[in-house]
């Protein structure tokens, strides 16, 4: 069942772990959230790392990681899986092959990146507290 498995979300001071449909009301209430990823930019061949901001508004995609977030850095778009089910069993960084497309001298050029994606969901804001009784 899909409300077992447990996302952990991280704050600046804090980390609070919900249920899957508990996460994404988190992230849909927070309006924004970051991951890490780190990957070699084509362009440039230089190693580009950090945390990206994604919102939590799935995109459908016609790539091999169906529907997920996206985020751009200089113009390269970027995907996540939007599946908390894959945020809930994956507990240390992960490596995907991502298929993308960027403008090189008038001409469109198709490139491979590995997209190293870390495992820690990162709110910008304090979590809510459970008013006590």
């Amino acid at each position: 069942m899909l409300s077992e498995k447990i996302v952990t979300l991280f704050s600046n001071d804090a980390l609070k772990r919900f249920t899957i449909l508990e996460a994404y009301a988190e992230l849909k209430r927070q309006g924004t959230f970051s991951v890490f990823l780190s990957f070699i930019d084509p362009r440039t061949d230089c190693l580009v790392e950090g945390n990206f901001q994604f919102y939590p508004n799935p995109v459908k995609t016609y790539s091999n990681m169906g529907v997920c977030y996206l985020t751009e850095h200089l113009g390269l778009t970027l995907k996540i899986p939007s599946s908390m089910e894959w945020w809930a069993t994956h507990e240390k960084s992960t490596f995907h092959n991502q298929d993308i497309t960027y403008l090189e001298e008038g001409e469109y050029v198709k490139a491979t990146i590995k997209l190293e994606i870390g495992s820690r969901i990162r709110v910008p804001n304090a979590f809510e507290v459970a008013p006590s009784m």
